[in-house]
């Protein structure tokens, strides 16, 4: 009868269909319904003089209903903050496993302040108005990339699509010019002779390295971005 009930502990049935359902002979029933009906003195729960049910029009109310609905939920609530933990605990054991490029630094990973979900905010792509801070051009200068080198490198940034949203797009550049200064090797990169010659340029005597290098870069730059 519990699992017949309704929210307030009403049972709306017929004997007959008390023990179809119980699947029981109807004697069965009636026996048990008398039983439920009737005082008892041993019974647990004082009210109602120990009975369990009493006859209502259409069926039965069961007088010990919100008892047990209380303690159902409850244990339902249980169930369910313990299925919560479970699945947030194992959510965060997973650890994002990232696929790097390891040839061409414009198809690196640049690392940030993320989150492993997507935040209002981020995203995969930079904006399309993007500027490099200045105090981080001064910081890529001091880490000894060209004038040339970094616009290249910030180009090929603006036209990468990460493989995760990125909120701090500032570190993120960064990140990747840190990157592309690990690739910078003769095997990927034009030495500085080989580029002076390509654009005809000749080193002035006297002329210090600083300065050389200075005069190949904007020759690179106003070669490739006018």
């Amino acid at each position: 009868m519990l699992a017949m009930a309704d929210r307030n502990g009403r049972v709306w049935a017929s004997i007959p269909g008390l023990a179809k359902e119980a699947g029981v002979p109807l004697e069965d029933a009636e026996r048990a319904l008398k039983d439920f009906l009737s005082p008892d003195e041993y019974s647990r729960t004082k009210d109602h003089e120990g009975r369990r049910i009493k006859e209502i029009d259409g069926g039965w109310l069961l007088l010990n209903h919100a008892k047990y609905r209380d303690m159902r939920d409850e244990a339902e609530r249980k169930a369910y903050k313990a299925e919560w933990i479970r699945k947030k605990r194992a959510k965060e054991r997973r650890q994002p496993v990232d696929n790097v490029d390891k040839c061409r630094p414009q198809s690196t990973q640049a690392e940030a302040d993320t989150d492993t979900e997507k935040e209002r905010g981020a995203s995969r792509h930079p904006p399309v108005d993007f500027a490099v801070p200045e105090t981080s051009l001064k910081w890529a200068k001091v880490e000894g990339f060209t004038d040339y080198e970094i616009h290249d490198q910030t180009s090929r940034f603006r036209d990468h699509e990460f493989p995760r949203p990125l909120k701090d797009w500032n570190r993120a550049w960064r990140n990747w010019m840190r990157k592309a200064k690990d690739f910078r090797d003769p095997a990927c990169n034009m030495t500085t002779s080989t580029e002076a010659e390509r654009l005809g340029l000749v080193r002035m005597a006297g002329e210090t390295d600083e300065r050389w290098e200075k005069r190949i870069s904007d020759a690179l730059v106003k070669e490739r971005y006018g």
